[in-house]
């Protein structure tokens, strides 16, 4: 039985960093940003918190942990700064921010490793290709994938990542994509995050991950930065 399912009606919407809404004057225009973030549950405000890399950590003004589900996971917000009016009196713990749109990305543990032909067999090998864009990269503990494959919409395909160090690199996982026999018809990207907690502790050092996956041109290979988070 596969370990996790990846809907493909789940597609995740690609936006824009940096959005303008607009207004009758200039000085009125409100900058909405873009950001792929962890979502912390936050008990002592009776809300969540959104941790965008190591040092900064966003509030929300306008969610609290009745309307989002606070297990830990990855996500992609839009949000500006709060107006006056809707600032919370928390300024004393960091940043305050109004998210105006949310998508919850699929975040699943690393699977495990029943050795090469086990994970194929298991795991699937259909080809995908990763995407290098801003929100491909390893950090906060996840690495975070932007993938693009065919789809026909007829099954549910399953994306999984095994990790699978070298002898000479114990930084090594394998990205595995099974089609489930869907007939293709369209390409499309979705994306997906796996938490990276059972690699080695990296000891507050950053070194290189290195990324293995199948894709339609054959076996490929990156790298990407990569540090255990503090906390």
């Amino acid at each position: 039985m596969k370990t996790a399912r990846y809907c493909i009606l789940s597609f995740v919407l690609l936006v824009l960093p940096l959005f303008l809404q607009s207004c009758k004057k200039e000085e009125d225009l409100v900058r909405v940003s873009t950001a792929i973030a962890t979502l912390k549950p936050n008990p002592a405000l009776n809300s969540v918190v959104f941790k965008v890399n190591d040092q900064l950590f966003l509030y929300p003004v306008n969610i609290s942990d009745r309307e989002i589900s606070t297990e830990e996971r990855r996500v992609l917000i839009e949000f500006r700064k709060p107006k006056e009016s809707e600032a919370l009196p928390m300024s004393s713990v960091g940043p305050q921010i109004y998210v105006t749109w949310i998508k919850l990305i699929l975040t699943k543990p690393l699977a495990e490793d029943l050795g090469e032909e086990g994970n194929i067999e298991e795991y699937g090998q259909d080809p995908v290709e990763i995407v290098k864009d801003w929100m491909t990269l390893a950090e906060d503990g996840y690495m975070n994938i932007c993938f693009r494959t065919m789809w026909g919409g007829r099954a549910t395909h399953y994306i999984n990542m095994v990790y699978t160090p070298e002898p000479d690199n114990p930084y090594c996982v394998t990205l595995y994509h099974d089609a489930q026999g869907d007939y293709p018809d369209h390409s499309a990207d979705a994306l997906v995050a796996f938490k990276l907690d059972g690699l080695p502790d990296t000891n507050g050092q950053t070194v290189a991950l290195k990324v293995k996956w199948m894709s339609f041109s054959g076996a490929k290979s990156t790298t990407f930065d990569y540090c255990t988070p503090t906390d």
